[in-house]
């Protein structure tokens, strides 16, 4: 699929990966131990951790930073000895520090001993506002999982390009179920919250402009008001236009300017 994928007009790239961050809700985890922990319990744990099981291209895909180390690559599968790709806040929960993560080793519940071969900056996995959390990311060759996405980076027109992804799939198995989502539509979810409440602030703010505006123009007219035998000595000592309105209304400028700038 990667591979055929890779041949549409306008691809970049193609990567694998199981639980699409901040489009599916919570991702399943599981508990992390240090490497000579032997009492595999869960109060033993260093920390929890969520998994994502990726192909060697997902990164480059996700826009996801490489830091330090090397990438996953189709050389780590059953054959070769377990490895993981784990961001800053697991290097540092773990190792405690970022530089001493890079070969060391940790255990999960079952006791698979994995090495760290790759730091990957810290990202938002399964919500906008949420803290940075550990994250492993281990190579679909060498831990199976139910369920995998295929996710496609392309430079073209999503309207052109997933007819062209639809017509691959066919090909390659006219039997196989799949959906295709855009990004931005897959995101519909996490975003609104966010977008709720920036339409519930914008219709509070436009009010609020309005009762301010109002209520300035009601204290303006109650000034003029007040000093209306004052402005008509002013205009009979020869007050001209410009300095009249500067007397009436010169304050109520001045407040509503520098209210608006703070």
């Amino acid at each position: 699929m990667i591979e055929a994928m890779a041949t549409i007009p306008g691809v970049s790239s193609v990567g694998l990966v199981d639980w699409p961050p901040l489009t599916t809700g919570d991702i399943p985890g599981a508990n992390v131990y240090k490497d000579e922990t032997t009492d595999l319990r869960p109060t033993n744990a260093v920390a929890p951790s969520l998994i994502l099981r990726i192909s060697p291209d997902y990164l480059r895909t996700a826009h996801s930073a490489l830091l330090a180390g090397r990438n996953i690559t189709w050389h780590d599968d059953k054959d070769t000895p377990n490895v993981a790709l784990v961001n800053q806040a697991f290097a540092r929960r773990i190792f405690g520090t970022e530089s001493r993560a890079i070969g060391q080793y940790f255990k999960k519940r079952d006791g698979t001993r994995i090495q760290v071969v790759g730091i990957v900056a810290d990202g938002k996995y399964e919500s906008l506002t949420e803290a940075p959390k550990p994250v492993m990311f281990l190579s679909f060759l060498q831990s199976s999982s139910s369920q995998m996405s295929l996710v496609v980076r392309s430079n073209g027109d999503p309207r052109h390009v997933a007819p062209a992804i639809r017509n691959k799939l066919r090909e390659l198995d006219a039997g196989l179920p799949f959906r295709i989502q855009p990004w931005s539509q897959a995101m519909n979810l996490v975003l609104f919250p966010s977008q709720a409440a920036t339409v519930a602030l914008g219709v509070l703010g436009v009010m609020a402009a309005m009762l301010s505006i109002t209520g300035i123009f009601g204290i303006a007219a109650h000034s003029v008001s007040k000093r209306m035998r004052e402005l008509g000595i002013r205009m009979a000592l020869g007050a001209q236009r410009k300095e009249v309105l500067q007397a009436a209304l010169g304050r109520a400028f001045k407040l509503l300017s520098f209210g608006s700038a703070a």
